[in-house]
């Protein structure tokens, strides 16, 4: 009962989910209303206090100048979950996307695919179309965190993002296996 209490009350206060701009809006209404229907909640009172609760600051504040002058509490959770679709999903989350796709680098113990993985991940939503490739491509380089496999990709010239990718996890693993055997030169040798 204890446990059922603490993971109501993360419900209630909205600790395990906030709404990321970058999350697809259907999907995470999708779960919201899973996760209310499994907790019974169904008064549209308590509907609304729990989107408001999980959805975030910025976007209540938001919601809350679009339906002014009335209180969130009168306005339906129909409505409520609308203003969502309408309001935070495509035009924020590609820009918001976009951002995180320009900023991304490889972190600190990250895989080269790893990496790789999350930047492709990133650009799905993007809509970079015909400029796809070229863009995984200065991205993936610009962010690789080894220099020494940044320049001999770059020594290289234009090639495809998928065989800059494929040298770069051969020039890991080449780094790795020397760096386990002890030896200094390491990429110097290729």
């Amino acid at each position: 009962m204890n446990q059922q209490h603490e993971s109501l009350e993360s419900l209630i206060t909205g600790e395990d989910e906030v709404y990321s701009d970058s999350e697809n809006c259907e999907e995470y209404l999708e779960r919201l209303d899973t996760m209310m229907d499994s907790y019974f909640i169904v008064n549209n009172v308590k509907k609304c206090k729990t989107l408001i609760s999980w959805i975030g600051h910025e976007i209540t504040l938001k919601m809350r100048q679009i339906i002014f002058p009335r209180r969130i509490m009168d306005v339906p959770y129909e409505e409520m979950t609308n203003i969502v679709r309408c309001n935070f999903t495509q035009e924020m989350s590609q820009r918001n996307l976009l951002l995180k796709f320009c900023e991304r680098v490889q972190g600190d113990g990250e895989s080269i695919l790893n990496f790789a993985l999350c930047l492709k991940s990133l650009a799905r939503g993007c809509k970079f179309n015909s400029c796809l490739d070229q863009m995984l491509r200065d991205r993936f380089v610009n962010g690789l965190r080894n220099r020494e496999i940044k320049n001999k990709i770059l020594a290289d010239g234009d090639k495809k993002f998928y065989q800059v990718l494929q040298k770069a996890m051969i020039l890991e693993d080449f780094d790795k296996n020397c760096n386990i055997d002890g030896i200094d030169t390491r990429m110097t040798q290729l």
